[in-house]
C-alpha cells in the first residue's frame, strides 16, 4: 500500500479521490440506469429476463424465477455445517438487537376526555436486495432481513443475481431461508430494484427496497425513491483505521482488506502516527493479497483507493479522519475510548437530534467543505430504520439553495480559538463567517428565526440581528439552554437524584466568567436546593457549571459536542412545536433587567415566533450586581465588532 505524509495538499486529493466514488457523482452510469428502469416499468418481466440473460448470462423466465424448495435443501448440503451454525448464532444477536429498538403504538387518555397516542404500523411488504456478482455475502441477508422481520413485516422478499447455470450462492439461500425470507428471486442490478420498485408479473411490488448493491443499484434506489420507500443510497464500502505504535500490524492489515476485498471501488485507509507501524502493514497487506482468491479487485481497490497515512499525532489522524468521514472506522491506539470521543462535531449532533426526535420533517445540513455534509447526512440516514425515524437529512456543499423555505436556521459556523490567536482575531474571523451565512440563509428563507451557536456566542447573536435589521424576536443564542442543562447536571450528581427531576436556571453570559447559575432558585421535586445541600457543596456546583465546557475540552482536549448539539435541537424544538417553553436564551435587550444594546442570557418563552416574551426574574441585590458584571464584560466583548469592522 502507498505511504503518504499527512499535509493539507495530500489530505484534500485523497477526498478529492474519494469523492468520485460519491452516487452523486456517476453520472455516465445514470442514463444506462434510467434505460433499465423505464423498460422494467414498460415491459415488465420481458425486460427483466432480457437483462439476467445479457448481465448474468442466466435463462431465466417465470417458470425458474422463484428459488425452490429443493434448491434451498440442496444449498444446506453445501454449505459448512459450522458455517451454517455462525449464521443461527449471529441471527439471535442481531434480533436480540433490533428487539431492543422496536417501537409500539401507545394512547394517552386525558382529563378533558381527549385521547393522544401513535399506532405503529409493519409495513405490508419489503424488498431485499443481496449482491451476488462479485462475492456472496450472508451478513447482508441477515442485517437487512431480521429488522424486517421483528418489525412485524407481512412479507418479506428477496432479489438476488443468478450465476450462469441459474443457481443461487448456497450461503446465501441459507442465510435467507434461516432469517425468514418469505420468496427469493432470481434477479439482479438496477433490474430487480426495478422489479420490486414497480411490480411486475413475476416480482410483486414492494413498499420499500433495502440492502446494499453496486453503482447501478445505488442510482436505482436513488431513481425509485417515491414510487417506493428506499433504506439509503449507499455508496461503495470502505473503511478507516485509526491506529499508533501499540496497534498488531497483522490484525490492521486484515481489517483494512476486510473491506478492500468488496469491489475496485473499495476504500482501506489507514490514519497513523508511527512511521514503522506503517511500514509493517503495508508489507501484512502484501502478504495477505498474494494469498487471497480476489486478490485482482483487492488489489485494483488498494491502488485506485487505498492509501496510508502517516500523521504528525493522534489530533491531526483524527481531524483528518472527521474529513473523510468513513462508512467503517476502527480505533486501535493505546488508549482508544480518549481518541473516540473526538470523533464528531456539534452541527451534526444537532441535525442528528432534530432527525431522531422527529423535530422537523427535513433538516438540511450545509458545509462549506466538499462532501462533509453529503457524508453526514448519508450516515444519518442509514441510522433512520435502526432507530425509527421518518426525518429527511439532507446534506450539500454551499448550496443556500436547498436551505429554501425553512423555518429555523441553526449557525454553527465559526472557528474555535486557536493558541495565540487574539480576542480581536477570533472574533474578526468568526465576525465575517457568521455574517456571510446568516445573509445567504435569509436569501432563501427571510422569514426563518436564526438560532446562534457560533463562538463567541452572545457577541455572534448581537453581531446576526444587528447587520440582518431583523425584529429581536428572530434571532436566538443557545448558550443558556446549555448551560442550565450542565447546571442541572451538577445538581443532580450533587444531590445524588434524577437530572430530569431537578429544575434550574443559568443566566448571563455564556462564558466561565460571565454566566450566573442561580443556586438560589434552583429545586428538586418542589424543594429549594439551598435546603438540601450545604453552603459549600452549592457554591461547588455553581464553580464546576461556570468552567463546566472549559473541563470538557481539557478532557476531551476538543470543544463538546453532544450537550451542545442537544440544546440546540431543544430550542429549535421548542420553536417548531410551539411549545411555550421557559428557556435561558441570548437575547437582545431593551430596557429589561436594567441592560440595553446587548444581547445576553435571560429566560424567555419560546414558541411559533421565536421569542415570544422575555421572562423578568426578581433578583436579588448580588444576583443584580453580578448580571450587571456579565454585562459589562459581553458589552466590551461587543466592542471589538467595530475594532474589526464588522459593526
Amino acid at each position: 500500500m502507498r505511504i503518504v505524509e499527512l499535509t493539507d495538499e495530500s489530505k484534500n486529493n485523497i477526498l478529492e479521490n474519494l469523492l468520485k466514488r460519491s452516487p452523486n457523482s456517476y453520472g455516465k452510469f445514470e442514463s444506462a440506469v434510467a434505460e433499465i428502469l423505464f423498460n422494467i416499468k414498460t415491459k415488465g418481466d420481458e425486460a427483466l429476463f432480457e437483462y439476467t440473460k445479457n448481465f448474468d448470462k442466466a435463462d431465466i423466465n417465470a417458470d425458474n424465477i422463484v428459488v425452490t424448495e429443493a434448491e434451498i435443501e440442496e444449498a444446506y448440503s453445501l454449505v459448512d455445517p459450522e458455517l451454517i451454525e455462525v449464521i443461527r448464532k449471529a441471527i439471535v444477536n442481531i434480533r436480540s438487537f433490533h428487539e431492543k429498538q422496536k417501537q409500539y403504538s401507545w394512547f394517552d387518555s386525558k382529563p378533558d376526555g381527549t385521547i393522544l397516542g401513535q399506532k405503529v404500523t409493519a409495513l405490508a411488504r419489503v424488498g431485499v436486495y443481496v449482491p451476488g456478482g462479485k462475492a456472496a455475502y450472508p451478513s447482508s441477508v441477515l442485517m437487512n432481513v431480521l429488522p424486517a422481520k421483528v418489525a412485524g413485516v407481512e412479507q418479506i422478499i428477496m432479489c438476488t443475481p443468478p450465476d450462469k447455470e441459474g443457481k443461487v450462492y448456497p450461503t446465501t439461500l441459507v442465510a435467507a431461508k434461516e432469517a425468514g425470507v418469505d420468496v427469493i428471486y432470481k434477479a439482479g442490478g438496477a433490474q430487480a430494484v426495478a422489479a420490486m420498485a414497480y411490480g411486475t408479473k413475476s416480482i410483486p411490488k414492494v413498499d420499500k427496497i433495502c440492502g446494499p448493491g453496486n453503482i447501478y443499484v445505488a442510482l436505482a434506489k436513488k431513481a425509485v425513491f417515491g414510487y417506493v420507500s428506499i433504506d439509503s443510497v449507499a455508496g461503495p464500502s470502505e473503511i478507516l483505521v485509526i491506529a499508533d505504535e501499540t496497534a498488531n500490524p497483522r490484525y490492521v492489515a486484515a481489517d483494512l482488506l476486510s473491506q478492500a476485498e468488496h469491489d475496485e471501488m473499495a476504500s482501506a485507509i489507514l490514519v497513523t502516527t508511527s512511521e514503522d507501524l506503517a511500514h509493517k502493514v503495508s508489507a501484512e497487506v502484501d502478504k495477505f493479497v498474494a494469498e487471497l482468491s480476489r486478490k485482482e479487485i483487492i488489489q485494483k481497490s488498494l491502488d485506485n483507493y487505498g492509501y496510508i497515512l502517516v500523521a504528525k499525532d493522534i489530533d491531526e489522524a483524527v481531524d483528518v479522519a472527521n474529513e473523510i468521514a468513513s462508512e467503517h472506522m476502527e480505533i486501535v491506539t493505546k488508549n482508544p475510548f480518549d481518541v473516540m470521543t473526538k470523533v464528531k462535531n456539534a452541527g451534526a449532533t444537532c441535525a442528528n437530534v432534530l432527525a431522531f426526535n422527529e423535530v422537523a420533517d427535513e433538516v438540511v445540513m450545509l458545509d462549506v467543505k466538499e462532501g462533509v455534509s453529503e457524508g453526514k447526512a448519508m450516515d444519518m440516514m442509514q441510522t433512520a430504520q435502526l432507530l425509527g425515524f421518518d426525518t429527511t437529512i439532507v446534506g450539500c456543499t454551499n448550496d443556500y439553495a436547498q436551505t429554501a423555505n425553512s423555518d429555523v436556521v441553526v449557525i454553527t459556523s465559526g472557528i474555535p480559538r486557536k493558541p495565540g490567536m487574539t480576542r480581536e482575531e477570533l472574533i474578526g474571523v468568526n465576525a465575517g463567517i457568521v455574517k456571510s451565512v446568516a445573509e445567504n440563509l435569509l436569501k432563501y428563507s427571510p422569514n426563518a428565526i436564526i438560532v446562534v451557536i457560533s463562538n463567541p456566542m452572545d457577541t455572534m447573536t448581537y453581531l446576526a440581528l444587528k447587520s440582518l435589521g431583523l425584529p429581536k424576536n428572530r434571532v436566538i443564542g443557545m448558550g443558556g439552554a446549555l448551560d442550565s442543562s450542565r447546571f442541572k447536571y451538577f445538581l443532580s450528581q450533587a444531590l445524588g437524584c434524577n437530572a430530569n427531576e431537578v429544575e434550574g436556571m443559568v443566566i448571563g453570559g455564556h462564558g466561565d466568567t460571565t454566566m450566573i447559575p442561580l443556586a438560589r432558585l434552583a429545586t428538586y421535586k418542589g424543594q429549594p436546593v439551598s435546603t438540601l445541600l450545604s453552603e459549600e457543596k452549592l457554591n461547588e456546583v455553581v464553580a464546576s457549571t461556570m468552567v463546566g465546557g472549559a473541563t470538557l475540552t481539557k478532557l476531551l482536549g476538543t470543544s463538546a459536542w453532544y450537550a451542545p448539539g442537544a440544546a440546540g435541537a431543544y430550542v429549535v424544538e421548542s420553536i417548531i412545536h410551539n411549545q411555550k417553553k421557559m428557556v435561558p436564551c441570548s437575547v437582545m435587550l431593551e430596557g429589561e433587567y436594567g441592560e440595553s444594546d446587548l444581547c445576553i442570557g435571560v429566560p424567555v418563552i419560546l414558541g411559533k415566533n421565536g421569542i415570544e416574551k422575555i421572562v423578568e426574574l426578581e433578583l436579588n441585590a448580588d444576583e443584580k450586581a453580578k448580571f450587571a458584571a456579565s454585562a459589562a464584560a459581553v458589552h466590551k466583548t461587543n466592542a471589538a465588532l467595530k475594532e474589526v469592522g464588522a459593526l
